[in-house]
């Protein structure tokens, strides 16, 4: 079964009224429920044809478990099986997974979180414009580090130029 199987698997037989119809919604409540749902995660992205994984966020889960929290080894190594869970999961079904993070969450989580991630995005608020985000490709094994300033207005997200003047981002 190749790439072309797995995005047969990803088809939807009725497209959704809204996108919202399309949301599927988790709420673990430790790592360990996390690391749970995972493991029987593939059977839902086949049944529902999930397109798009989020996880916000992998560190508020392992602070609010205290023997983890006592225990960094014990942490590191939920943290590295919900990594590998991860990781399995974009790989088996072509699936982006996105994990949202606090600033500072990689060190709580630890050198196996970090050598997980594949493409690291930072996202911030603009040092000097107000108003302003900047997007940062941090880390990324086909491209070097970039950094995008952006608004986000009602026909999307779009490009601020260092002269200040919007751009459509895309080239749009």
């Amino acid at each position: 079964a190749g790439r072309g199987a797995a995005a047969a698997a990803f088809a939807l037989s009725a497209p959704p009224t809204s996108i919202l119809d399309a949301v599927l919604v988790s709420r673990p409540a430790s790592l360990a429920d996390l690391a749970a749902r995972l493991a029987l995660a593939a059977d839902t992205v086949i049944d529902h044809g999930v397109r798009l994984l989020v996880v916000d966020s992998v560190s508020a889960l392992a602070r609010v478990d205290p023997e983890l929290a006592r225990d960094p080894a014990r942490r590191a190594v939920a943290v590295a099986s919900v990594a590998a869970r991860l990781k399995r999961l974009a790989e088996t079904f072509y699936l982006p997974v996105l994990v949202v993070a606090e600033e500072g969450a990689g060190a709580q989580l630890g050198t196996a979180w970090a050598h997980a991630v594949n493409t690291h995005i930072a996202l911030a608020p603009h040092a000097s414009l107000p108003g302003v985000m900047t997007a940062t490709l941090v880390k990324s094994p086909a491209a070097g580090p970039v950094c995008v300033s952006y608004t986000l207005q009602a026909r999307g997200l779009v490009e601020v130029a260092d002269q200040g003047e919007p751009q459509p981002l895309g080239g749009a």
